[in-house]
């Protein structure tokens, strides 16, 4: 939406005027127009009876832009920003004032334009849009593309930027205590780090060429939208950042020379599926001189696979490393790292919940109840999850 809009949108009584605006110096040229309305001491009378103010001044289009021109220059992408401010659904239509080129689509909020006539032309190009509700009412912006020779001239068009791949799902290293290297991970499909790689698009302005720059990282800034999540270095690399987080975010790399030419990828960091067993000879011990067990050693085997394709193991640890042990009454019965379960000398009988949680992924864990008995039985009970 340009300011001129919103100026317009504050003070309805000013008759809206078509606003110009030329995007990055070249001759694309966007003309955004609204309506006109009734004069604000009317608005402001009935906003104080409380009464809602009229509707007529709702603006769809928010920006526009160009990209993706062809080797050729015969083609390119038209591009808006459109949204209803109420929520609305949208029709949006795209013609143009000569017959001398073809659209990919007329609907929709990108389309490919292509020359299909050669010569020096001007082609003015125009998307409607349409609320739902308000369709009476529509926003316009237009392009203006110039035909030189049959090919679209821009030669100030801001450099173009794609990145590849569009999606990539990275996954936190294992323990070092498990020897697994992070490229030993990688020969199992494991990701923990890669490398994007930017292309970017120039206009040599004297032969109105497009040329190609792939991997040209002086050109290039990357940036993380979340450098809890991910960080990116000057070259592309990526890995997860330090800590424990997950989630999902976004990486960009945009122009140096123009910030406004930019194109990003998905980037998500998770855990391997981490999977805990636990073993135990018995769930039931008892108090120091009551009875035979007096401790008991919980054992575990913890399991690594990628959560992407569960059938596919990593690693399994058999002797339960990097899990930390606790009890849920210390008072009864307390566990040291190994998993061995002690009662405390003075203690009362009872019954006391064991668990293993993993740090790699404290999200997991497992667990085992253990019934503690004086002299006289009782009942074992036991539960696991």
């Amino acid at each position: 939406m340009s300011s001129e809009g919103t100026a317009t949108a504050r003070h309805p009584w000013r008759l809206a005027i078509p606003v110009v605006m030329v995007l990055a110096g070249c001759q694309f040229t966007a003309f955004f127009s609204g309506s006109a309305g009734s004069p604000s001491s009317q608005v402001d009378e009935e906003t104080s009876k409380g009464e809602a103010k009229p509707d007529r001044f709702k603006f769809f289009i928010r920006g526009k832009k160009t990209s993706n021109l062809s080797e050729d220059r015969r083609s390119l992408t038209l591009s808006i920003d459109a949204a209803d401010p109420d929520g609305g659904e949208l029709k949006i239509e795209w013609s143009q004032d000569k017959e001398f080129g073809t659209f990919s689509s007329t609907r929709g909020k990108d389309v490919q334009w292509s020359v299909s006539r050669e010569g020096n032309y001007t082609v003015t190009i125009t998307v409607t849009v349409r609320g739902s509700v308000k369709t009476d009412d529509p926003d316009v912006a237009v392009f203006v593309i110039p035909v030189v020779d049959g090919k679209i001239k821009a030669t100030e068009i801001p450099p173009e930027i794609t990145v590849a791949p569009q999606s990539v799902a990275l996954f936190r290293s294992l323990p070092s205590s498990l020897a697994l290297t992070n490229d030993k991970l990688a020969e199992l499909g494991v990701k923990t780090r890669t490398q994007l790689t930017a292309t970017s698009y120039t206009y040599d302005p004297a032969s109105n060429a497009k040329i190609k720059q792939s991997g040209d990282f002086s050109e290039i800034k990357w940036s993380s939208d979340d450098p809890a999540i991910v960080v990116v270095d000057d070259n592309g690399y990526i890995r997860p950042a330090d800590g424990s987080a997950t989630g999902t975010t976004l990486v960009t790399a945009s122009s140096k020379t123009n910030s406004g030419s930019r194109a990003a990828t998905q980037v998500s960091v998770q855990y391997l599926d981490t999977k805990i067993t636990l073993s135990y000879p018995t769930t039931t011990i008892f108090l120091s001189g009551q009875g035979s067990p007096n401790s008991v050693t919980v054992g575990a085997q913890v399991q690594y696979s990628n959560p992407l394709d569960r059938s596919r193991i990593i690693f399994t640890d058999p002797n339960g490393r990097e899990l930390t042990w606790s009890s849920s009454n210390p008072g009864l019965a307390q566990v040291d790292a190994s998993g061995r379960v002690t009662p405390l000398a003075d203690a009362s009988p009872g019954q006391v919940t064991i668990t293993g949680t993993s740090n790699y992924d404290p999200s997991k864990s497992a667990s085992v109840t253990i019934q503690v008995k004086g002299s006289s039985s009782s009942a074992v009970s036991f539960v696991a999850r």
